[in-house]
């Protein structure tokens, strides 16, 4: 007998008793090579080549893990009732055998999101409630509107549509016939012919057309008493006739009703004792954060289905709706996405790729969601970290990011716009590997081989392992378990990158060669078994990836972590020379930067510096480091997007940034620690007055008007404006010199720029075109008739955007005389309050103007609790009844108040 057939031998015996219990009880099983080693009186090099051949005869199949486990494919196969392929790991092998175990589901309330969650108890209420004989019992379902009642009712009778109990489904929303109680009994029950006027023949009901079915009722509140009491005999006796017959006729089923009003309030008590199964819904805010997440990629699918397209979707843009308040529940969270694809669809069909795919970020949402999020605290926030991409078939994908190689050359040409030279770009390309490494390391932390297979080819994770076993067994080294994970969306980029054409180049082939020698032999031999596996040309090129990805592998993915440090500075090139400065005098490349253009849009400069943030992370905080106005509240911003915690210290310079970097990369400070010294440091500073300077490029003429200009329109309580020739500033004079020295120049403004290191130019026409540009970006106030003509100016830009019946001129006319009504009672609205409530009113008026009406949840509570700031109001708001011809009704003016006294937005 030889060695092979001895070990196969031994190897079958052994195994040939094993059951998936004791699998499951033990997870200690198979044989393993120092066994057969021990047991055989083989050598141990042996024996590795015996078992190597066995399992590429299939014969064997390899159990992954430490120590490695093989037993019989026939053994393998009968375990997991599915065939296998040569190695799988083991954690993969016991979840197939659990799912062997299970009984094939076909239940239909899977299709529920949540069924097996916040909707576990009504699912069982729902299949109880199908299940009874004969017919099932008679069902409410309680919840708000949206929040999935039809839905349920529609499962409920699939489920007993698939346990062949019915044949039929009628539904009838009630609210469309509560203005004509006759016609919604005849609709419900028939009727004959002369019952009332207009019945010129017979007709049969609902009633009738679901026997043997389910008859479902939304809104059942809706159903006058009669029509409750001609239930009674229906769901008690079976019985019921058409209006104006006598006749008795006979109905076997089952009555699902659906309200969102309090049963005990709105049904007869006596309908109510009759319905023996009540299932609550839960409202959109008391859902779990993983199904809100669930049911938000479902409606993005729908609409991926419907306009055919392919959709990026930020994950921004998921954490805002899936962490925002829906009143209208699922149907507001629908509308609103619909609003998404709608804005992005557009903004898409107005481009050159008009065919092309759809981003939906955080600047299509409605302006109202987005002050929503800024308000919100963070502290019980939960985020979602992946761009989400839905194919045009709806279908999900969620890694196509992976593609190193789409990964790279998006990189370099970015690095490469930003001015990097090569090896700042090559230095850089490199960390951003290890970050994409990590990121997918972090991602499956758990690994499972299931929830991969749902995107890379089972076939490609296999070789995956076996090249993960080489590598480690040639460099004598231990990669990560989720190195496997990491090279299989390396590989299938790769494998689908070569099949339709596209290049794959190195840049940096030579240098990767020389630096990382052993490595990249042993890469060379890798793309060896690719060819041979795969049947396919790889490049030498492909030799230098892996090499990157075998070294990224390598490192120890728990090193010590640090604060992130990123300068951001308005201007061009300004943040980017100050962290390139730091870099080299530390010897570090790890300082990040971000230089936001003069006329770039503020939410265009959060998303690109958040996923500049998102890259830097490393888990203990960033600190940034801003020169003035609107950055200062990015990083803010960036920590109610993303959780990642955050600082920010404005009035940069060069050695601030180098005393934090010193901290942060040097002395394992952390976040705190290195924002309370730097303030401390920097506190001398604040004893120096704040200025600006105005120049002249002629003389002090212009600089001389352009002083008296601000003196006259601004609020310049400790701040003095100076004002200069340019011949001053370039001859350094001492005029000059006493000015910066004694002074915080906050900014030089003129109609040229003089090129001072470290202190902002605004050009003239910027102050003059935008008045609100010193408060913006130097937190310079404007004075009060400034300040008047603006808030009423923004509020109709805003409605302007908004309004679709309503002319914002009339509701500003109609606003001004309101705000001065209640101004006479002492009532002064701060200016960002006056705006919101500006806004507010306007889509009130829209709202009543189109009959679309809303209710407050507490009217009583805050009518009894603020009953004077309501009269003041109610009578302050005729001015908008008479203007509109609407009525603001007590939940509307509710409302208001709540505004009023807790400065949040109801629109």
């Amino acid at each position: 007998m030889t060695n092979k057939e001895k070990v196969l031998n031994y190897i079958r015996d052994k195994l040939k008793n094993i059951s998936d219990s004791d699998v499951l009880k033990s997870r200690n099983f198979g044989i393993t090579a120092e066994d057969l080693s021990e047991t055989l009186g083989i050598s141990r090099a042996n024996i590795s080549h015996i078992l190597n051949k066995l399992v590429r005869d299939k014969l064997l199949v390899k159990l992954v893990s430490r120590p490695v486990y093989y037993l019989t494919r026939e053994k393998a196969e009968e375990l997991i009732g599915e065939s296998i392929g040569e190695s799988i790991s083991l954690n993969d092998f016991i979840a197939l055998i659990k799912k062997a175990n299970r009984k094939s589901s076909t239940d239909i309330f899977e299709n529920l999101i949540g069924y097996n969650g916040s909707l576990k108890k009504q699912v069982e209420q729902a299949k109880a409630a199908i299940l009874y004989p004969p017919y099932g019992l008679h069902t409410l379902i309680i919840g708000p509107p949206g929040s999935g009642k039809s839905y349920l009712a529609e499962l409920m009778y699939e489920f007993g549509k698939q346990i062949g109990k019915y044949s039929n489904f009628e539904t009838l929303n009630c609210a469309d016939y509560y203005n004509n109680p006759q016609l919604l009994m005849s609709y419900l029950f028939g009727h004959v012919k002369g019952a009332f006027t207009g019945a010129d023949s017979d007709n049969i009901g609902l009633v009738e057309k679901a026997n043997n079915g389910i008859l479902f009722l939304d809104e059942v509140h809706r159903l006058p008493p009669e029509g409750q009491e001609m239930l009674f005999y229906l769901i008690d006796k079976g019985i019921y006739h058409r209006l104006g017959d006598a006749m008795i006729r006979k109905a076997k089923l089952m009555i699902i009703l659906a309200t969102t009003e309090n049963p005990e309030s709105s049904l007869l008590k006596t309908f109510l004792r009759r319905i023996p199964i009540v299932i609550k819904m839960p409202a959109w805010n008391d859902r779990p954060f993983e199904e809100k997440i669930e049911i938000i990629k479902e409606l993005l699918k729908k609409e991926a289905k419907q306009l055919a397209k392919k959709f990026i979707i930020s994950p921004e843009i998921i954490t805002i709706m899936a962490n925002c308040d829906f009143n209208g529940n699922v149907g507001e969270l629908k509308s609103t996405i619909q609003l998404l694809c709608a804005k992005a669809f557009l903004r898409n069909y107005n481009t050159t790729d008009s065919d092309g795919e759809l981003k939906i970020d955080i600047t299509l949402l409605p302006e109202n969601m987005k002050i929503k999020m800024y308000e919100e605290n963070t502290k019980n926030k939960k985020y979602y970290e992946d761009p989400l991409i839905i194919l045009p078939d709806g279908k999900e994908k969620l890694l196509e990011k992976y593609d190193l190689y789409d990964f790279i050359i998006e990189k370099y040409k970015i690095l490469e716009q930003q001015g990097f030279d090569k090896n700042d770009i090559n230095e850089r390309i490199e960390l951003y590997i290890d970050s994409l490494y990590k990121h997918i390391i972090n991602k499956f932390k758990s690994p499972n081989v299931k929830e991969i297979e749902k995107l890379v080819d089972k076939e490609i994770i296999d070789f995956s392992a076996e090249v993960k076993d080489f590598a480690e067994r040639k460099l004598n080294i231990k990669l990560n378990d989720n190195f496997l994970y990491a090279f299989s969306f390396h590989l299938e980029a790769l494998i689908k990158r070569i099949k339709n054409g596209q290049p794959i180049t190195n840049l940096r082939l030579n240098e990767i060669r020389n630096k990382y020698i052993n490595e990249f032999k042993i890469s060379e031999e890798i793309v060896k078994m690719i060819r041979d596996k795969f049947k396919i040309n790889v490049s030498t090129e492909e030799s230098g990836f892996i090499t990157l990805f075998l070294v990224s592998g390598m490192r120890d993915i728990n090193e010590k972590k640090s604060v992130a440090i990123m300068v951001l500075m308005h201007g061009d090139g300004v943040a980017k020379n100050i962290a390139n400065v730091v870099n080299k005098l530390l010897n570090i490349t790890k300082v990040a930067y971000f230089d936001m253009p003069l006329d770039m849009n503020v939410d265009d400069a959060l998303i690109k510096i958040m996923n500049i943030s998102k890259e830097i992370h490393e888990g203990k905080g960033i600190l940034y480091l801003v020169d003035m106005g609107s950055l200062k509240n990015i990083p803010d911003s960036i920590e109610k997007f993303t959780g990642i915690r955050t600082r920010v210290i404005d009035n940069v310079s060069t050695p601030i940034v180098l005393e934090a970097a010193r901290k942060a990369y040097f002395l394992d400070e952390d976040l705190d620690e290195i924002y309370n010294s730097i303030c401390n440091r920097t506190f001398s500073n604040e004893n120096k007055k704040r200025c600006i300077v105005t120049i002249c490029s002629t003389g002090e003429g212009t600089a001389d008007k352009l002083k008296n200009y601000i003196e006259s329109n601004y609020e310049l309580e400790n701040l003095a404006i100076y004002s200069l020739s340019f011949f001053d500033i370039t001859e350094r004079t001492e005029k000059y010199y006493n000015i910066i020295r004694e002074n915080d120049v906050l900014c030089v403004i003129g109609a040229l720029d003089p090129e001072i290191n470290g202190i902002p130019y605004v050009p003239t026409d910027k102050i003059i075109k935008d008045k609100n540009y010193l408060a913006t970006n130097f937190g310079i106030k404007l004075k009060h008739n400034f300040l008047v003509e603006n808030e009423y100016k923004e509020i109709k830009e805003t409605l302007e955007e908004f309004l679709t019946y309503i002319n914002p001129s009339k509701v500003i006319e109609a606003y001004k005389l309101f705000i001065k009504d209640i101004e006479k009672y002492n009532i002064a609205l701060k200016r960002e309050k006056k705006i919101k409530l500006g806004i507010h009113m306007g889509c009130v008026v829209e709202r009543l103007f189109t009959n679309n009406f809303i209710k407050h949840h507490a009217k009583n509570e805050v009518i009894n609790k603020n009953n004077g700031l309501y009269q003041i109001l109610k009578n302050a708001l005729t001015v908008f009844n008479t203007m509109f011809n609407i009525n603001i009704n007590d939940d509307e003016i509710c409302f208001i108040i709540d505004i009023i006294n807790y400065d949040e937005l109801y629109v």
